[in-house]
Formats: C-alpha cells, structure tokens, sequence
C-alpha cells in the first residue's frame, strides 16, 4: 500500500518484475497503477511456471506412488503385526445378558484407570472424571505396585504348601491355594454389586488378594477376612498396615474398614450381619461342604454367597448365576456358582 502525494489517499499498486526493463513501461523502475492490468509477458511467464510445477509435481508423486518400493513399503504399514499375541478369552458372566462394569469387559481394561471419587456413593470409582479434580492411581494400580509388589502367586503357594502340615484342621488334605487375576475376581464384584454399607467376609482370605481387591473396588463398609495358617495371616497383615497407610490419600474417604482373623472359617464370630460370603471351596470335602452350607443357610434373607468349584443343594439358597474366573497362574478358568439367601 502506498500513499499518492497528490490526492493523499491509500491505493493500491503492484510491479511486473518481468516487464521492467523490457516492454518500455517502466523504464524509471516506478509502480503500476493498480488498475493497469498485466502485460502479456507477465501472463506468460505465470503460465509457464505454472504448467511446469504442475508436470514435476505429478511426475513426482506418480513415481513414488506407483514404484515397487514405495508399494511394498504402504503393503507393510498397512498389515498387521504377526508378532501379536493370540487373543485371551477373558471372564464372562453366562446366564445374564446386563451390560458388565469396567471391570469386566471382553479384553483387559487399560492399564491405569484412575480412580475417582463418586459423591454421589462416596466411593472411588474408577474411569469416572466427573467431581474429581485429583486423579489417583487405578484401583488395580494399587493392588499390583502397593499391596502385592512382590508376592505373587507361587510364593505363596510355597509357604502354604510348608505350613499346611503343621495345621491340625488341615491334617485330612482339605487345603488349597488359589489365587484369580485382578480383573477377574473385580468383575464378579461388580457383576453381584454389593450394596453401599454392606459387609464382605472372605472364608479362607490366604494373603488377602480376594479381600483386599474387594476393599479397593466395591463401597463395602466391611471386608473381614478369616484363615487357618498364621504365616498366611502375617502376610496379609503386612498388606493391610500398606492399605491402612494409603486411607485418606492415595485412597479415597470413605474406605472399607478391613480386619483379619486366625482361625476356623466354621467358627468364626465374623459371619455376623455379612452380605456377601465368599468361599474358593475347591479342596473342600462332603462333611466340611455340609457344614458350610448350614452355615450360609443362617445368613440374613438378600444375603449372597459366591462358592467357587462346588454346587450346593438348599431350598434357602438359590442359585442366581456362574461366573468364570480365571486363575492367575495358569489362565484356565473355573466356575464360580452365585447363591442368594430367601
């Protein structure tokens, strides 16, 4: 833009650097009028350059496109891996059609869902984003890297396969250790979806994975857990003084309260006002399985107990649903029987 002495006004003017020098018009090298329109050097200069970008610009990409380099090149972007590994059949529920919670999905959920807390159940729940401005760490994140960094599953394996004979009540071979994924165990949890406030025992608790993946997933006000072999009870107590510890801050208030017993799971006081029993009753024989189940018969009416292995026959107790969990240590999956107090 430039301004004209004599009218003092902005117009607009352009210059023809190929015409300069050339065609006679501007000799003293000062700007066209605007309003002048181009001369013909000016047109053909344009179209020229313009016809030659275009054929390089096309004979360019034609050759990439098209040249067996560049072809065997796109064939390997586009295929797919072969070094995935074959797909896993996760848990699933049978005899139920209802939409499953995050936990429970056809593949594994991501790896470091944040858990949040919901005011509207006060308790953490995890992929929510809404009300939370602090993003914690997953439930699962906190099981694996808090709770259990470093006790997996064939530890302790060993350390219940050398006190188990040291235990009278376990002197018949009625024993066995058997621990389920993270996912696995949390999905049955959510599939049952135990009511605000209510109770969890853990019958046989080992050390603790069933009971502390309760604790950190479901809005239970108790999770109790009872088992016979007091190394097994040790280490769960470990476990609980990390949970204790995370209360209020890694984990969200309100938080199950958890407490662990030694003892005989037949016997024990904390079977009082539970909701939900869980048993992995798999090395369990006839008698002990009698016993058990006139126990679960004087639980509350809307009571629910989770049986892994074994069917019960009772007119109280009616079976609701099987859910397949699947074993940390190998993958297979065993049934899990779900009953209801009527």
């Amino acid at each position: 833009a430039m301004e004209s002495p004599a009218q003092g006004s902005t117009s607009l003017s352009v210059l023809h650097p190929p015409c300069i020098g050339f065609d006679g018009h501007q000799p003293d090298m000062k700007p066209t009028p605007a309003s002048r329109p181009p001369c013909r050097s000016c047109w053909s200069a344009v179209e020229t350059t313009l016809i030659l970008g275009l054929v390089i610009a096309s004979g360019a990409v034609a050759s990439n496109w098209w040249s067996p380099t560049s072809e065997r090149s796109l064939r390997l972007h586009l295929a797919v891996p072969q070094s995935l590994p074959p797909p896993v059949a996760w848990p699933h529920l049978r005899h139920s059609s209802a939409p499953l919670p995050w936990a429970v999905p056809s593949h594994r959920p991501p790896q470091g869902l944040p858990l949040h807390a919901d005011p509207s159940t006060g308790f953490g729940v995890a992929g929510s984003t809404a009300h939370a401005p602090t993003v914690r760490p997953s439930a699962r994140d906190l099981f694996y890297n808090r709770l259990f960094p470093t006790l997996d599953y064939q530890s302790v394996f060993t350390m219940a396969a050398q006190e188990a004979p040291s235990v009278p009540e376990l002197s018949g071979g009625e024993w066995f250790y058997g621990e389920f994924t993270f996912d696995s165990f949390a999905g049955l949890l959510n599939e049952v979806r135990a009511g605000q406030g209510s109770i969890f025992l853990d019958l046989g608790s080992g050390a603790g994975k069933a009971l502390f993946t309760a604790a950190l997933t479901q809005p239970f006000n108790e999770c109790r857990g009872v088992e016979l072999m007091p190394t097994l009870v040790e280490q769960s107590q470990r476990v609980l003084h990390v949970y204790n510890a995370m209360v209020g801050g890694l984990l969200p208030l309100p938080c199950p309260q958890v407490s662990l017993e030694l003892g005989d799971m037949l016997w024990t006081d904390m079977w009082q006002d539970v909701d939900l029993v869980y048993c992995f009753a798999t090395a369990l024989g006839q008698s002990t399985m009698q016993q058990l189940q006139q126990r679960l018969e004087d639980l509350k009416p809307g009571a629910r107990a989770l049986i892994v292995s074994k069917r019960l026959a009772s007119p109280v107790l009616q079976e609701v649903g099987v859910y397949e969990l699947e074993m940390a240590h190998n993958l297979q999956t065993v049934p899990c029987f779900i009953y209801q107090r009527i």
